[in-house]
């Protein structure tokens, strides 16, 4: 069980979300606290996945930037 205070202006928006998708408000908060919480697994893994990927790059895994232009610019040239 879950109780939560919202402002009247909070209430008032999911009060009109809620009409518009014929939903109760108890499914509109399970899909909402749902999605917030998957975003923020998403958030997590993408702080993971950039630091794993700073780490590498200090142990001088990784392609120098001069490379990768260099590779860029004869794409171009070839094109």
């Amino acid at each position: 069980m879950l109780g939560v205070r919202l402002s009247e202006e909070l209430e008032n928006k999911i009060a009109e979300h809620i009409k518009k998708t014929n939903i109760t408000k108890s499914q509109f908060v399970k899909q909402a606290i749902s999605f917030f919480l998957r975003q923020q697994e998403l958030k997590n893994l993408h702080d993971e996945r950039t630091a794993q990927g700073l780490r590498e790059i200090k142990q001088g895994y990784g392609i120098p930037g001069t490379v990768i232009f260099e590779m860029l610019n004869k794409w171009n040239r070839d094109e």
